[in-house]
């Protein structure tokens, strides 16, 4: 429905017994009533037909156009996003430092996710290797290149790509960031006062653990109906240390203790108590722009349904932060 223009509700509102929660959908042009009961229907979503708007305060769903980035190296765990946004039908470009070197990024993308991948300063703006490591189509390597292709992959993009970068976020871009990848912006000045720690003295392998939501009017978390929710303890998961001065920008934390265990092993799990996962960060570039960091990996190798939907609001209101 991507011609159809809705308006995403910012607080709960009731129709009848029915209760639509934040981040509903209202839509008032009646003349896409058809297109949207089938799909409504095909989904099985949950509607109402209503005879005037809500009275309830609303912003524009601005369909994103989106960029998945990366790197040359580690493409597992990204590919599981592009698994995902394939299955759920979200359209994206995947691009490489070839099309992030030249700039104009603006032009082209609303939003840019990094997904978990190496992106630190030093990888970043590595120097090519002395001999060219291509990657394109040949005739002995037919298969090559169908998704992208390169001259050379050794290298990071550089300076031109993180400046192509932060011009992107100075005119109102969004960035998201997943684990690894949450070090580029950090590195780079993008998320203020907030750094990772890694958790000391803790034994975690993958477990699922309970989890806070800090700002319930966070978009991200639209449509979750409880403050305290299940998330995935990822391999190399990290927390982040925030400033006092952006503590309003928390959005989850994780409950900690040996008892928010819920599935696996997990002990030692006080060293994560109170400790920040997801944070959002408008203005992240000379007051404008937006990064969302997330210190674990909501989309995990297709285990953590649950979790994607802090991905897709994200994008859904990619320049509504709050």
């Amino acid at each position: 429905l991507k011609d159809v223009a809705m308006q995403v509700a910012e607080a709960s509102f009731k129709i009848d017994s029915t209760e639509f929660p934040a981040g509903s959908f209202v839509i008032t042009d009646m003349s896409k009533a058809a297109a949207v009961r089938a799909a409504v229907e095909e989904l099985g979503l949950t509607a109402a037909t209503l005879t005037a708007a809500p009275t309830v305060a609303t912003h524009n769903a601005d369909l994103p156009r989106v960029a998945i980035y990366s790197a040359w190296t580690g493409t597992q765990n990204l590919g599981w996003y592009r698994l995902t946004f394939d299955k759920f039908g979200v359209p994206y470009d995947l691009i490489y430092k070839e099309q992030v070197k030249p700039g104009n990024l603006r032009a082209k993308y609303d939003v840019i996710l990094m997904a978990e991948q190496n992106m630190s300063k030093q990888t970043v703006l590595a120097a090519p290797a002395a001999k060219p490591q291509p990657y394109k189509q040949t005739d002995k390597f037919k298969f090559l290149g169908q998704y992208g292709s390169t001259d050379d992959m050794s290298g990071g993009f550089g300076q031109a790509g993180v400046d192509a970068v932060g011009a992107f976020l100075d005119q109102g871009g969004t960035l998201l960031a997943v684990q690894g990848a949450v070090r580029f912006p950090i590195e780079f000045g993008w998320a203020r006062s907030i750094d990772v720690e890694t958790p000391q003295g803790m034994n975690a392998q993958k477990p699922l653990v309970n989890a806070e939501i800090s700002n319930p009017n966070s978009q991200i978390f639209y449509g979750y109906e409880n403050t305290i929710f299940p998330v995935k303890f990822t391999q190399g998961a990290q927390t982040f240390r925030v400033g006092m001065a952006d503590q309003n920008k928390i959005a989850a934390k994780y409950v900690g203790g040996d008892a928010a265990v819920l599935s696996g092993l997990g002990v030692g799990m006080d060293a994560v108590a109170g400790k920040a996962f997801v944070v959002d960060v408008p203005g992240a570039n000379n007051g404008h722009g937006r990064v969302v960091l997330f210190a674990n990996n909501p989309i995990y190798r297709w285990q953590n349904f649950g979790e994607f939907n802090m991905v897709f609001n994200t994008i859904i209101n990619w320049n509504d932060g709050k």
